[in-house]
């Protein structure tokens, strides 16, 4: 008499019910602590972002820099060379980013950034998620003062509220 080995249509059709039953119920978790994931390190970068920023200023007495890149490219490198990602399509951990720094040096009326004429010896930080929702919620700022802002809805910017504010 054949035995036969292996698994009926129903016995298939229960077990990947099953599985996708698991990952249905497990998905919205994975992305939100993804996105928790993500945000925290955009602010932990930005907070080291900042730090560099006033270590180049107090260094060089130039004040800040105009890219990131001379805070990666600077010997010995003030930021480590991961900083490079943030100039890519995609970011840094689901994030887009946006550096403007303005040097000492340059006056009012030769440097725009955001729109805005900006100050010399300033500068703006600025992080987005690539996919609002699945990369990240919480778009961050952050300029001169060292406070980091967020805005849940779009873009942060200068009036939307403190995070919190960077150590010096």
């Amino acid at each position: 008499m054949w035995r036969r080995r292996g698994f009926t249509l129903a016995e298939l059709a229960v077990v990947v019910g099953i599985i996708a039953l698991v990952f249905a119920t497990a998905l919205p978790h994975f992305v939100k602590m993804m996105m928790v994931g993500n945000e925290e390190a955009a602010i932990e970068a930005m907070r080291a972002v900042l730090q560099s920023c006033e270590g180049y200023q107090a260094n060089t007495q130039s004040g800040y820099p105009v890219s990131l890149g001379q805070l990666v490219n600077a010997r010995p490198p003030y930021l480590d060379a991961r900083f490079n990602l943030v100039a890519s399509r995609w970011g840094l951990k689901g994030y887009r980013w946006f550096y403007r720094g303005v040097p000492s040096s340059l006056t009012v009326s030769t440097v725009m950034g955001m729109g805005t004429y900006r100050t010399a010896g300033s500068l703006i930080l600025t992080a987005d998620p690539v996919v609002r929702g699945l990369t990240g919620q919480r778009s961050f700022y952050a300029d001169q003062t060292g406070e980091i802002r967020y805005n849940t809805q779009g873009p942060a910017g200068p009036n939307n509220e403190v995070l919190e504010q960077a150590e010096k």
